[in-house]
């Protein structure tokens, strides 16, 4: 069954009551007895909706948008590359061509994900000061520094006293407007720190469909 644009898979078991679990981005399973009616089923998912679309999207935010194996296109910046995975000694990333490939010592997920991982952190740290000389320019708000994090609950952040700010490593995954967008959001908040009216008026002036691109980062 589809629920707000998410797959949900019913299991039925030995057991008395419904149970919804979010394994992962793309695994969302619903328990239930075996002789419990399907339209009841239906609408306690659906009334779990708004639920299930916010832990989806902690997953998501958890670990990079794509499968990480070999033959996989995983577009990093909008750029695709197909990954070719390959043990070595010593871990890393490199392009050849259209392939994007990844030396591990463990051919594990973790190490795939950690190898992926640095590879967009050196991309963004490449990409983002021209979208900070973009936005500095245009807004005349200045940023003094910058980082690129792996962050679990948050795209980016701002420290306003610091006038620092951090990316999350894992928007080099999303369509490029992401990250132009997510740069402008968080240089918005050494103008307003907090989210009201003021910001995105703010948001507004300099990006006037910001609210569309942030739909595209959160999906």
């Amino acid at each position: 069954m589809i629920v707000a644009g998410v797959p949900v898979r019913i299991l039925r078991k030995k057991m008395k009551n419904l149970r919804l679990v979010v394994k992962c981005a793309c695994d969302v399973r619903v328990s239930a007895p075996k002789n419990y009616p399907l339209n009841k089923i239906k609408q306690f998912v659906e009334s779990k909706a708004d639920w299930i679309l916010r832990n989806v999207e902690k997953c998501a935010r958890a670990s990079p948008q794509c499968a990480i194996e070999n033959g996989e296109v995983v577009n990093i910046l909008g750029k695709p590359y197909i990954l070719q995975i390959r043990k070595g000694a010593r871990s890393g990333a490199r392009c050849a061509g259209e392939n994007l490939i990844l030396t591990v010592r463990d051919n594990t997920p973790e190490a795939r994900e950690k190898a992926l991982k640095a590879f967009c952190k050196r991309a963004l740290l490449k990409e983002l000061p021209a979208h900070f000389d973009k936005w500095q320019g245009a807004t005349k708000l200045v940023v003094k520094g910058f980082s690129v994090r792996d962050m679990k609950t948050r795209w980016g952040s701002c420290n306003t006293k610091k006038q620092t700010i951090s990316i999350n490593v894992q928007v080099a995954l999303k369509p490029p407007e992401c990250l132009d967008y997510l740069v402008l959001h968080e240089v918005a908040h050494l103008y307003e720190p907090s989210h009201n009216q003021n910001f995105k008026d703010f948001l507004s002036q300099f990006m006037p469909d910001w609210k569309d691109k942030r739909k595209m980062l959160k999906k």
